[in-house]
């Protein structure tokens, strides 16, 4: 179970982006992506080799409860039912059952990390984007700010002359 949390908390981490450099992020997204998609390769190949290993031992205690029934009665006939309950009990098929599951678990965690990093690298991709355009209008700002400034300056020196006049004129 600690395996599935470190690796839940693995992807987790791969998955977070550092808003204060997206230009890092967005080099590693292809290695990132890679590394998932490898990940859910094999686990899918492994799932697969685990249901054929499930079905070969499903065959191979099927035969050998049929020949211990046959040896106690030749006579008898074991029914699917009766098959199933010997599987379901067997400690060999319980392993084999288990290994699959964990192998269908571990896929579907690697399928969902692929699927998220490539809706990360949009993301990336729209933040680098807004980040350009914020910096864009930060200059653009800052050249406002700057000519306003002046403007106001240049408007108060005449402001305050203006004002030492009407001073002048009152007295």
């Amino acid at each position: 179970m600690s395996e599935e949390r470190s690796t839940e908390q693995e992807i987790r981490d791969a998955l977070s982006i550092n808003e204060d450099d997206i230009a890092n992020d967005l080099i590693d997204q292809p290695a990132l992506y890679y590394y998932y998609a490898c990940g859910w390769a094999i686990a899918a190949k492994q799932r697969r080799l685990s249901k054929i290993r499930l079905k070969e031992i499903e065959a191979e205690l099927g035969r050998e409860y049929k020949e211990l029934v046959r040896s106690e009665d030749s006579k008898a006939r074991v029914t699917e039912r009766m098959l199933d309950d010997y599987l379901a009990e067997h400690p060999i098929y319980k392993e084999s059952l288990t290994n699959l599951i964990q192998a269908e678990y571990k896929e579907a965690i690697f399928e969902v990390a692929k699927d998220a990093f490539k809706e990360r690298y949009g993301v990336l991709i729209e933040l680098s984007k807004s980040r350009g355009e914020e910096k864009f209008y930060a200059n653009e700002l800052s050249v406002m700010k700057k000519e306003m400034e002046r403007r106001d300056k240049k408007v108060q020196g005449k402001r305050s002359k203006r004002t030492k006049e009407e001073n002048n004129v009152q007295d």
